[in-house]
């Protein structure tokens, strides 16, 4: 798995209307998307998980991208923390299909193990816990921490409110 990334539903439209317009309006755009995807990340990294914060760092600065931006998290289980695992999985009815990508891709290496472990020292648990923790996991799955969606929902809608706007004040 390669991190976790969504694109707002009609832009493909927006940004072929954004083409006709004025380079002024254009600017203008561009500057409240890019406001709006560094308050995105900004969101995602408060709500992450810290642990040791590789989860945080690994959620990108929004890179641009034709009339747009993007913002990704790039750790290999963010999926597994925005949505849970096993029987504890939960996704926002919205976002079934894009959940459906990540099922079933875990990690088959010894790596998932050693993570256990070295969790298991920082936090001064005897290292012998490690696997029942680890095996527990794996039969009961793990609380979803959502971070990535809801940063994604609540600046959609702010960005969308914006862009409106923009478009009434100058067409």
């Amino acid at each position: 798995m390669a991190g976790i990334s969504l694109v707002t539903k009609g832009f493909d439209q927006f940004q072929k209307k954004i083409a006709a317009l004025p380079d002024k309006v254009k600017r203008e755009i561009d500057a409240e998307l890019k406001d709006g995807a560094n308050g995105m990340r900004n969101d995602m990294i408060y709500n992450a998980p810290a642990d040791e914060g590789f989860l945080r760092n690994e959620i990108q600065k929004p890179v641009q991208v034709p009339f747009g931006y993007s913002v990704v998290s790039n750790a290999k289980y963010s999926a597994y923390v925005e949505f849970g695992t096993g029987s504890k999985v939960s996704v926002p009815s919205d976002f079934n299909d894009f959940a459906a990508q990540f099922q079933g891709k875990g990690d088959s290496t010894g790596s998932f193990y050693e993570a256990i472990k070295e969790w298991v020292k920082r936090k001064g648990i005897d290292e012998k816990a490690a696997w029942p923790i680890m095996r527990s996991i794996l039969l009961h799955g793990i609380n979803p921490h959502p971070f990535f969606i809801p940063a994604f929902v609540r600046w959609e809608q702010l960005i969308k409110n914006k862009l409106e706007k923009i478009l009434a004040d100058n067409l």
